[in-house]
């Protein structure tokens, strides 16, 4: 058991393994009643095991463990370091040095990963995952070799590869390649056949264009000299110089990719408009790059209307991307395709302002070898999320950070107390701390005094918040525009007529209906992050507040609606009965 304990700590190398975590992999549930005090009995022997003559290398955190370990003392990240230089070399055309590198990261491994000790579901998780990424160097070395025209030499290596992985299209398509490189045409067409008859037999799926295409080319005589070139997607949009803070949000992203085991990871990132979900998200997918060398895919999921982008569209660009040619017109036909081509890779996809499970679930990918991240406003029932990660709001010290990026760290140095009031009034939204900046930058001569001051004006506050397409008005109409007709009644009658907090029954009240009914649309700002939940009663009641910038939008619109809309109701709004 300490062997498990000491693996465990191992895996999250410099990273606090909560207790709970511990025991879920040392004993599963029940967890037995004395379990706390045995966990501490192992890390005690750990402990006093390990202790080097700079101290303890196991330390206690609060609720968990900590094992310290230096960049060097990790085989497992030299191995990373080695897999990480091999692709910039195959990046850089360096086939030679890359094949050495490669071959280099796979001589630290002395066998199955943890196969001399009984593992729990944590780490059965992150076993699946090593293997996998051994699994991807070994072929990217192969890749590699065959690009220095090693066909003969790595023939035997492949037929192996073959028989222990029967449906891995890429081996399979290496030693076709190597196969008729080296005179053996029949070998290689045999080799398609008998990968084309087990896929129809197990899966009722064909292989993969690039396969077929390979197929003819062999048929032909057409096949070139080196490995086939494969052009992995790279479409996560460009990565933000103005990222600040959410470390514990990456390590949790970070954490759930890590132990996905045998399903694929999906993330589901949750957020108030302009909190910065896209910026998260994007900027997280490019740290992740490395892990996931067949690509990235990306699809922003409304159009510029503010409509959902149906799935069996997302999936044509997904599928054209990948190289297919003839993509089928029905969308379960796309969805196999897709996933097919994805078990054959390892790709991130990420998914951008989800509306709903029935777009979501056809793009999401079948294989533990890919990941998800997934962006939405409110939570997306039924989707199988190992993690979610609701975006909280920066800190000052943060949006000061992204206002110094912007602006220069000089005017901030000069007006630090403004600096500081500024990013309160911007209640920790990356999107007004950004807007805010641009203000500034865009007024020559201003001080953030001065922007400070017209920012403590609620009337103009949210114009001073927008400059060009930095504008969170925007931000927060393409928001409410998705709500429920009843959600928005709320948010318009009560938003202009409270500045604190408010319970339930105050709701109900303004609405002019009961509790139970006003629960609804109340539950919708909710789960919108338009309103939160700031506290309890003794009774256990809630109280709501609004956050005061989405107060402010709330009476614009109320305002707008009283002028503008000759109609009955309160505001200008249609009466909706309860």
């Amino acid at each position: 058991m300490s062997r498990r304990l000491l693996a465990l700590l191992l895996l999250h190398a410099n990273r606090v393994v909560p207790a709970k975590a511990i025991e879920n992999e040392l004993w599963g549930w029940p967890v037995p009643p004395r379990s706390r005090k045995t966990m501490q009995t192992h890390v005690y022997h750990l402990r006093k095991a390990l202790t080097t003559v700079d101290g303890p290398v196991i330390e206690t955190r609060p609720n968990g463990y900590l094992i310290k370990l230096q960049p060097h003392e990790f085989d497992l990240w030299r191995f990373e370091e080695l897999e990480r230089e091999g692709r910039c070399a195959v990046r850089a055309g360096e086939h030679s040095r890359a094949a050495a590198l490669f071959r280099s990261a796979l001589d630290l491994w002395r066998g199955p990963v943890l196969s001399d000790s009984e593992v729990g579901p944590t780490l059965a998780r992150q076993i699946a995952r090593l293997n996998d990424r051994r699994l991807e160097v070994l072929e990217s070395r192969i890749e590699a070799e065959l690009m220095l025209g090693m066909h003969r030499q790595l023939l035997s290596e492949l037929l192996q590869l073959v028989d222990e992985h029967p449906l891995h299209e890429n081996f399979t398509a290496m030693f076709m390649a190597a196969a008729h490189r080296s005179n053996r045409r029949g070998e290689a067409l045999e080799m398609y056949r008998r990968l084309r008859d087990r896929m129809v037999a197990e899966l009722g799926l064909e292989p993969s264009e690039r396969l077929r295409e390979l197929q003819i080319e062999i048929l032909n005589g057409t096949v070139g000299g080196g490995a086939e070139p494969r052009v992995a997607p790279a479409q996560l949009p460009p990565d933000t110089p103005f990222f600040v803070g959410r470390e514990e949000e990456i390590g949790s992203l970070r954490d759930a990719i890590d132990s996905s085991g045998t399903f694929p990871p999906v993330v589901s990132i949750l957020g108030a408009p302009g909190i910065g979900k896209t910026a998260l998200a994007v900027h997280a997918g490019h740290a992740l790059a490395e892990r996931f060398p067949g690509g990235s895919l990306f699809a922003e999921l409304h159009d510029h209307n503010g409509n959902p982008v149906p799935a069996t569209q997302v999936l044509e660009s997904f599928l054209g991307s990948l190289g297919v040619v003839d993509i089928p017109t029905s969308l379960a036909e796309r969805v196999r395709l897709f996933r097919s081509l994805a078990s054959t890779k390892r790709v991130l996809v990420l998914l951008d302002d989800a509306a709903d499970l029935t777009q979501v679930q056809p793009l999401l990918p079948g294989s533990p070898h890919c990941a998800a991240l997934v962006t939405a406003q409110s939570r997306i029932p039924g989707l199988p999320a190992l993690e979610t990660v609701e975006l909280s709001r920066l800190s000052t010290e943060d949006s000061v950070e992204l206002l110094g990026r912007i602006v220069g760290w000089q005017r901030i140095g000069a007006e630090r107390e403004a600096a500081d009031r500024v990013a309160e009034l911007c209640e920790g939204l990356p999107l007004a701390v950004h807007g805010a900046a641009e203000r500034l930058v865009s007024r020559v001569g201003w001080r953030l005094a001065k922007l400070a001051l017209r920012l403590e004006n609620e009337e103009s506050r949210l114009s001073e918040l927008g400059v060009g397409t930095v504008d969170l008005r925007k931000r927060l109409d393409t928001g409410v525009n998705r709500l429920t007709a009843r959600a928005r009644q709320a948010l318009v009658t009560i938003g202009p007529r409270v500045d604190g907090p408010f319970d339930l029954a105050t709701a109900a009240r303004m609405l002019g209906m009961d509790e139970l009914s006003a629960e609804i649309p109340i539950g919708v700002l909710v789960s919108s992050h338009l309103l939160r939940v700031v506290g309890t009663k003794p009774c256990g009641a809630a109280w709501f507040a609004f956050p005061d910038l989405v107060r402010l939008y709330a009476t614009e619109l109320a305002r707008t609606a009283h002028e503008s809309v000759d109609c009955q109701g309160t505001l200008g709004c249609p009466v909706l009965v309860a």
